[in-house]
């Protein structure tokens, strides 16, 4: 591929024929949202001293890292009201790096926030000395510094211009699929993050069910349907997270994954065309977490709940 060529795809507009409005729309409201609610998520957490713990800090730190995607995303969206790439050769590379990265670190951290939840429940006298603040911060240098080093593993396709090139599909840069890297980099993202982490995640969320009923089983407190309460409960919490990260991930998955492996198939051409909306699911998942914590999580909910009045409160007197 000629390097001429890369450069006509990154600055000419697109041919393509897309409901340009409709995602202009959908980039910038997903923008906001996230802007907003991790803001809000970063205020709570500040202001409410008993989420000053490694979970906590877990939840500051996802959000610094979504706030980070809503910063990338100005990349789509000024594509998207042009209908071509407007950043640069440089910044069409970068974006696409720094969208790895960032997803990469997001997913780990999804997990790491599962496990601190599953010790806290499963083991809670161990858990202060087992999960402390110096650990966790120790853990997070080592995702970041994974998170990048992985772009070393994937090869030279991730790095260079001559591989990378503007999608007009999903208003960002790309691995073309004629990049060395392509496969490669797919493979690994599944085997070494994306699966390992699904692994866990499933099972200590699973864990975490199996702990409520059996306990609530022994208390015998049950509802009119013979059901424990509490355990209701805690199902509503594994499926609303589990759920909420299956369905923004799971299609992004499957059609990167189905589009790597066989593009030159007919039967998956079709996929080309949702590729945008995968994405704006991945993006989506940014804003999401804010409903999560304020459903599942008592702490938060009241820290957001004083907040609000005291905001209310200076108005009104002012």
């Amino acid at each position: 591929m000629e390097q001429t060529t890369i450069m006509a795809n990154l600055t000419e507009p697109s041919n393509h024929d897309h409901s340009n409005g409709f995602h202009v729309a959908i980039l910038f409201f997903t923008l906001s949202c996230i802007a907003i609610s991790n803001t809000a998520i970063l205020s709570v957490i500040k202001y409410t001293p008993s989420l000053h713990t490694t979970s906590g800090f877990l939840m500051a730190s996802l959000a610094v890292l979504d706030l980070s995607i809503g910063l990338f995303m100005v990349f789509p969206a000024g594509a998207s009201i042009f209908n071509r790439w407007i950043w640069g050769d440089f910044l069409c590379v970068f974006s696409m790096n720094l969208f790895f990265v960032l997803t990469t670190m997001s997913i780990y951290i999804v997990g790491l926030m599962s496990i601190d939840k599953y010790i806290k429940i499963a083991h809670p006298l161990k858990y202060n000395t087992t999960v402390t603040m110096k650990r966790v911060v120790y853990i997070l240098i080592l995702v970041f510094v994974t998170s990048f080093l992985s772009l070393f593993l994937h090869g030279k396709g991730t790095r260079t211009s001559e591989y990378v090139v503007y999608d007009p599909d999903i208003y960002i840069c790309w691995m073309s699929n004629d990049s060395p890297a392509v496969v490669t980099s797919v493979t690994l993202t599944l085997f070494i993050c994306v699966v390992p982490t699904a692994i866990v995640v499933l099972f200590c969320y699973a864990s975490i069910f199996c702990i409520s009923m059996k306990q609530r089983k022994q208390i015998n407190t049950t509802n009119h349907t013979g059901v424990p309460v509490v355990s209701m409960k805690g199902l509503r919490t594994v499926l609303l997270i589990v759920g909420a990260v299956a369905v923004t991930w799971l299609p992004i998955i499957v059609t990167v994954t189905l589009n790597t492996y066989l593009s030159s198939e007919s039967s998956v051409q079709p996929l080309l065309n949702i590729s945008f909306y995968a994405f704006s699911l991945v993006y989506s998942q940014s804003f999401l977490n804010w409903i999560i914590y304020t459903i599942s999580q008592k702490e938060f909910k009241n820290g957001q709940r004083r907040i609000y009045e005291n905001v209310k409160m200076l108005i009104c007197h002012n």
